[in-house]
């Protein structure tokens, strides 16, 4: 009988995502059996599409989204469109930038730059260009300390490979 109530509670455990009502980044995703929750700071509403929410539960600290996985899939798909808007948007405004390849799960980006339109302005472009992935990497379920992606910078003249940065840790120098 105890081995039964063991497992019976183990098995809640795991059917409810394992979430918990504190909030240690802005934005948690919690991937369970049956949903997904959603934790986030009360500056991040409105990210995620509330008619898609099967429940939510708001305090003062945070706001907590319940989602089936088909709406999950939906508001990722949402996300993923606005990080599209966001990468055409910077290639517009930075025309040296005549291509942007982002991988499906957006760990990896290249890059193709006109170098003779290149200015010092497009450094500023590349770290808005890294914050789309970690805008979609968060809302997939990686906590900002497991965010990382590679970003490829390529010369759109020979196709050459000028420069890796491995993110975030060459932001920083």
């Amino acid at each position: 009988m105890k081995k039964w109530i063991v497992a019976t509670t183990a098995l809640a455990v795991m059917l409810s995502g394992c979430t918990t009502n504190k909030v240690t980044e802005p934005v948690e995703v919690h991937k369970g059996l049956t949903g997904v929750t959603i934790l986030m700071e009360p500056d991040y509403m409105g990210t995620v599409d509330e008619a898609l929410a099967t429940d939510i539960e708001t305090t003062d600290t945070h706001v907590t989204y319940k989602l089936s996985h088909a709406n999950y899939r939906e508001a990722m798909a949402a996300i993923e469109s606005q990080v599209q808007q966001s990468l055409t948007s910077i290639q517009l405004q930075y025309p040296a930038f005549t291509e942007i390849l982002v991988n499906r799960s957006h760990t990896i980006v290249d890059v193709k730059v006109d170098f003779s339109q290149y200015d010092e302005g497009l450094e500023t472009a590349l770290l808005a260009l890294a914050s789309s992935l970690m805008y979609y990497q968060v809302y997939d379920g990686h906590s900002q300390e497991d965010f990382d992606a590679v970003m490829n910078i390529y010369d759109a003249a020979t196709n050459e490979l000028i420069e890796t940065y491995d993110l975030p840790e060459d932001l920083y120098k």
